[in-house]
């Protein structure tokens, strides 16, 4: 029997990893049985038609010490791999205590979770498949060290990837080439992602296979009708690194009529930036949708004129949100950070560089009003079905485990 398990952060529970339930309709047709494991569980609401072959494990995470004895092995492997590959030994030297410490107590998880794994009746012969590579990988890459499991596989996506989008100085992610040593199959969502993780940890090179997250055709951004404003559609919550601020920034640049949309509820910068749109220009009008659903978003995108969609984040992986504008034909416009590149470009509308000026965002805008930029609606979804669509992303990325499983 074919059976896969997947470790989330809260997916399926809440509105958290959205994008991970089209993969999983895929994935379900491959393997006769589905295991999940959310590390977050509290909230217990479950908003998907979840497949009959989906079952649900709630893995109680503790931390905790095993016996130093136990731990000598462990620490001298995981020591030797950062000693042998990684230029961070120094700050493992100086932290000395801190990191025997953090491993051994992710250790003492390991040996919890193979526990309940094994009263769970999992078959650890399977593949076990994290969406990021996070503490779950961490624990299972342990495991497979000692032999429990046999395959181990994780994705890749921009937090879990990229040091500059974490906020701490000199951020390094701890233990990462032993952790590297044990997964047989890296899947980084962006060639960016790749190629950061190919530079930043060369013999990790031949594990590391690109495969494209995607999403599902709803349907076409209807045709233009009546001229009447400027669309400009933006979808995020408002934390920081969202920088949602400097979408009033640029609007007050401009000189024409445009309704600005913005749809996103959560984050501390919600109140500020509502508070900024209201010196907004007469001929500006700006409308927080709140949050939305996700057919609800796909409604809207059916029924209401789009000119542009526009991201301005400061870190991503590729934003799901793009792949679903340009799924309808929308053209967008989205910073060159993470692998938004891969995305955005003279295809798919306009990619700029992270500190550009308001005003010159608002330039870029107006040439697209005045269509001295011009971009093909059929262009672009043309490019998504090339790149983007769910069914032949997933189907392929759902071969690769199965090859992985045999």
């Amino acid at each position: 029997m074919q059976e896969i398990n997947i470790f989330t952060y809260a997916f399926p529970y809440g509105k958290s990893e959205q994008f991970l339930y089209e993969e999983l309709l895929v994935l379900s047709k491959t393997f006769d049985k589905i295991n999940l494991f959310p590390a977050k569980f509290s909230e217990k609401s479950i908003i998907w038609d979840l497949p009959k072959n989906v079952f649900i494990y709630h893995f109680e995470n503790k931390d905790g010490v095993s016996s130093p004895k136990k731990n000598i092995p462990l620490l001298l492997k995981a020591f030797s791999s950062e000693w042998k590959h990684g230029k961070y030994f120094s700050r493992y030297l100086f932290g000395f205590r801190h990191y025997v410490a953090h491993l051994s107590n992710a250790n003492s998880q390991s040996e919890n979770l193979l526990a309940f794994l094994k009263n769970s009746a999992i078959n650890l012969n399977s593949v076990f498949y994290t969406y990021w590579f996070d503490d779950w990988t961490y624990k299972l890459a342990i495991l497979k060290e000692k032999k429990q499991i046999k395959k181990l596989v994780t994705r890749i996506h921009g937090g879990d990837v990229y040091e500059y989008q974490h906020a701490e100085k000199d951020f390094f992610f701890p233990f990462r080439n032993f952790q590297l040593s044990f997964i047989d199959k890296i899947f980084p969502i962006s060639q960016d992602g790749l190629d950061h993780l190919k530079k930043k940890y060369p013999s990790s090179s031949l594990k590391l296979k690109l495969s494209r997250l995607g999403t599902k055709d709803h349907g076409v951004n209807p045709i233009q009708t009546k001229k009447e404003k400027f669309v400009l559609v933006s979808c995020s919550s408002f934390y920081h690194y969202k920088n949602v601020g400097l979408v009033p920034e640029l609007l007050t640049q401009l000189k024409f009529p445009v309704k600005w949309i913005h749809i996103g509820e959560e984050g501390p910068e919600k109140e500020q930036v509502i508070r900024s749109s209201k010196f907004l220009p007469t001929y500006i009008k700006p409308e927080f949708k709140g949050r939305l659903t996700q057919e609800e978003i796909f409604d809207f995108y059916r029924t209401n004129y789009i000119d542009l969609f526009i991201n301005v984040s400061k870190s991503e992986g590729i934003p799901v949100t793009l792949m679903e504008a340009i799924s309808f034909g929308i053209p967008i416009m989205a910073p060159n950070v993470g692998g938004i590149k891969e995305i955005a470009n003279n295809k798919t509308g306009i990619l700029f560089e992270l500190n550009t000026k308001p005003e010159d965002l608002a330039e870029k805008i107006n040439s697209v009003y005045t269509k001295q930029i011009f971009i093909d609606r059929n262009g672009v979804r043309k490019f998504w079905e090339e790149n983007f669509m769910s069914e032949k992303n997933y189907t392929s990325f759902s071969e690769e485990l199965k090859l992985i499983n045999a």
